[in-house]
């Protein structure tokens, strides 16, 4: 066998090998939370626009601390695929279906829950399941949605995506906390309405 066989049958292995080792990534196992990293600063819309101002940045953000989160392995439960499209989040019970493309993976959970019911609530995450009507009470409904959780792949990993966010609407409504997805960037906000978001990633390995 000459050497350029040698070299060619090498190059075909190390070719298969490799891709056959990124398409297992999140094909079977279980995968442990090992670090949070911060993907961005703090950014701030209102009226229509970004803030760059980190006084004011920093006034409207004051005392809330999901835009500086402190990594602790035990907040974050392990990944366990039991098949190519199911994995769980700790509870082996609670099975999310996986969508997968391109080094995605959006997990969708087996559970829907209230959208707020504020006509004017802006959409800031990029990826959202589908909505439905739910009996409520006695004598109504409420709309709820499928949550969905959003990782992405690279080098053997996961990146869990960690939303940070705080939304006042001029009607008065305020809230806040964390949401496993990306920032939506084509998010609509009314008039004197004001947002603020982190974007985090906690690794898996």
């Amino acid at each position: 066998m000459n050497r350029l066989t040698i070299f060619s049958l090498l190059m075909i292995f190390s070719c298969l090998f490799f891709s056959c080792k990124k398409s297992n990534v999140g094909s079977t196992g279980t995968y442990h939370a090992t670090g949070l990293t911060q993907e961005s600063e703090v950014r701030l819309f209102t009226n229509g626009r970004e803030i760059t101002d980190n006084t004011v940045i920093n006034k409207f953000i004051a005392g809330d601390s999901e835009f500086n989160l402190v990594y602790n392995a035990s907040d974050y439960q392990a990944i366990t695929f039991t098949s190519a499209d199911t994995a769980t989040f700790g509870n082996p019970v609670e099975k999310f279906f996986v969508k997968k493309s391109d080094g995605l993976y959006l997990f969708y959970s087996p559970y829907y829950t209230p959208v707020p019911d504020v006509s004017d609530y802006p959409v800031i995450t990029k990826y959202n399941g589908p909505t439905i009507q739910q009996p409520y009470g006695a004598n109504s409904s409420r709309t709820v949605t499928q949550g969905i959780y959003v990782a992405h792949t690279g080098s053997g990993a996961f990146a869990l995506s960690v939303l940070a966010y705080k939304v006042s609407l001029a009607s008065g409504y305020t809230a806040y906390g964390e949401a496993l997805n990306d920032f939506n960037d084509d998010v609509k906000l009314g008039l004197n309405d004001t947002l603020a978001v982190r974007q985090y990633a906690v690794t898996y390995k």
